[in-house]
């Protein structure tokens, strides 16, 4: 039986999921890989999708990488090379060392010959009250019963536009709790939804992640280091806009990403004054141990308290409860 998790943002999400868990799934071998699974689709519903970054010290996850994959899915990239200077691990989901084969970004710009996003704004601005507009990223010609080591997990987006507010819904086959669900797509899809809703000028509305497949992997680590943990409720520390201009706003990302520290004259200020220094505190880190000192100049509370509390554990040492 299919149920829904309402939370107010990823932090909120994680640790619901976690109970959910606990109290209801069954073991399943999927590929040789042993997963507990929820015995029916999860929707989690997200009131406050702009607080996409993951807090909880104990959950560790890597916020330069999390935020470097999300805008290079909005550049429409799909290139190992770059996600690779921000997880080691990446390239193994590659076929062939260079390129990702389902790579959300490119399915959503380039590889069905339009650039599916500009296509959903005009939609959405001649027409609000739409149901057509719908975002896809499975091929089947590319996708369906074929061998590859990255074949897209989420599959379909869907936009609903009611009293000014839009509202996005992502369909999603197979979702790790962990790495997926609360790790990547919660800033993946966020940012997506806050960029088509400042393009269509609108609020951002609700979003629902419905996960067919809603599981851990339970030999992991982390599932067993998170499964006894009493998380402490937490206060989001605030948030800063992504985008403050939404018609330069995607060229300005693949600018971004192509040249982060050229003096191009950013109209979207969450570039410069927070994507920037979060670039250069990671380098610093991977040269030097001392990216802390550069995270001054991170005008988002949130990015700036994640990546103080990551490289803090890596440069100072101090261990996670």
């Amino acid at each position: 039986m299919a149920t829904v998790v309402t939370c107010r943002n990823v932090n909120d999400a994680l640790v619901q999921g976690i109970a959910l868990l606990k109290d209801n799934s069954r073991k399943v071998t999927v590929r040789g890989k042993s997963t507990l699974e929820y015995p029916g689709p999860v929707v989690t519903a997200y009131t406050a999708p702009w607080e996409r970054v993951m807090l909880h010290e104990v959950r560790d996850a890597n916020p330069f990488f999390h935020l470097i994959d999300a805008l290079w899915v909005l550049a429409g990239r799909n290139d190992v090379e770059l996600l690779s200077k921000f997880n080691s691990h990446i390239a193994q989901f590659s076929d062939n060392g260079k390129t990702f084969h389902g790579a959300y970004g490119d399915r959503l710009r380039c590889a069905f010959e339009l650039d599916q996003l500009d296509h959903v704004i005009k939609l959405l601005q001649r027409d609000p009250y739409t149901r057509r507009a719908v975002l896809g990223i499975w091929n089947p010609y590319k996708d369906l019963d074929m061998e590859s080591n990255d074949i897209p997990c989420n599959n379909m987006i869907y936009f609903r536009m009611r009293g000014m507010k839009l509202d996005m819904t992502v369909c999603c086959r197979s979702n790790d709790l962990i790495w997926g669900l609360t790790g990547s797509n919660a800033v993946q899809f966020t940012m997506l939804h806050e960029y088509i809703s400042v393009a269509t000028g609108s609020d951002i509305g609700m979003y629902y992640h419905l996960s067919n497949s809603y599981h851990v992997y339970d030999e992991r680590e982390d599932w067993k280091r998170l499964f006894n943990v009493q998380f402490a409720p937490r206060r989001y520390p605030g948030t800063f806009p992504l985008v403050t201009n939404s018609t330069t706003f995607i060229s300005e990302v693949e600018q971004f990403l192509e040249a982060p520290n050229g003096s191009y004259e950013y109209k979207n200020t969450f570039l410069h004054s927070v994507a920037r220094p979060m670039w250069n505190a990671w380098f610093r880190h991977k040269e030097s141990k001392d990216g802390l000192a550069l995270l001054d100049e991170c005008k988002a509370n949130d990015w700036r308290q994640a990546a103080q509390t990551w490289l803090r554990k890596r440069e100072t040492f101090v261990e996670l409860p």
